[in-house]
């Protein structure tokens, strides 16, 4: 049996700044899959998706990260991007986020 790798990204933001807008397509998407980022560090543990307004589903393949004020405290924190079907999860992208003070 194999697996196939994880995809890494990594980037760097700035506490307070405009973080702007990021599409998200996935050829292999249908109607049915649902997507989420988990974002942690040691002291907190949030999710964006679309049922709490972070992601927007513009289309069957597409998902959008709205521009947003970046309001993270200066750190780094883990990321994973998922896809769920039903039951299924399948982590499909992970990395970190460096906040960085102004």
């Amino acid at each position: 049996m194999s697996c196939e790798l994880i995809k890494e990204y990594d980037f760097c933001t700035i506490a307070g700044n405009t973080v702007f807008a990021k599409d998200f397509k996935i050829d292999e998407a249908t109607e049915d899959w649902d997507l989420e980022f988990n974002i942690s560090s040691q002291k907190i543990k949030v999710v964006w998706n679309v049922e709490n307004g972070k992601l927007e589903r513009v289309d069957n393949q597409t998902w959008k990260i709205k521009e947003y004020i970046e309001s993270f405290t200066p750190a780094i924190y883990d990321f994973t991007m998922t896809y769920i079907v039903g039951d299924i999860r399948r982590t499909i992208l992970k990395g970190r986020i460096t906040v960085k003070s102004k």
